[in-house]
């Protein structure tokens, strides 16, 4: 929905509850503000691209505002579908947001061995 020229959300859903991801687009460029998990990167993000008639070298920049998979787990399948892509994150959470696998085992099983609070298969 664009809810001001240039400004855009993309409405997705997660476990039953909504989940914004907004657009902004200028006149070259075109920023997206998180990217939801590989289903919404899939599914999502390139219907509501391609609804609104974004030009094909367009998003141009992914900002990531932290390592949760409904923020970032999405970022591989974008970069697949729009190699022009780049993307920005801060520092200490580009490890996470580059391997899953150390996502997994430092923020979602963090809590595993010292208190048995975990995700279970």
């Amino acid at each position: 929905m664009e809810i001001y020229p240039g400004a855009h959300l993309i409405e997705c859903e997660i476990g039953g509850r909504p989940l914004y991801l907004p657009l902004l687009i200028g006149e070259r460029e075109a920023v997206l503000v998180d990217c939801g998990t590989r289903f919404h990167a899939a599914q999502n993000i390139p219907k509501y691209l391609e609804e609104i008639d974004l030009p094909e070298d367009m998003p141009t920049f992914l900002v990531i505002t932290h390592p949760d998979l409904d923020h970032s787990g999405g970022a591989g399948e974008l970069t697949t579908r729009y190699p022009q892509l780049r993307i920005m994150c801060g520092a200490a959470d580009r490890p996470l947001i580059e391997s899953p696998e150390r996502l997994f085992s430092f923020r979602y099983d963090h809590y595993r061995e010292d208190h048995e609070i975990y995700y279970d298969d």
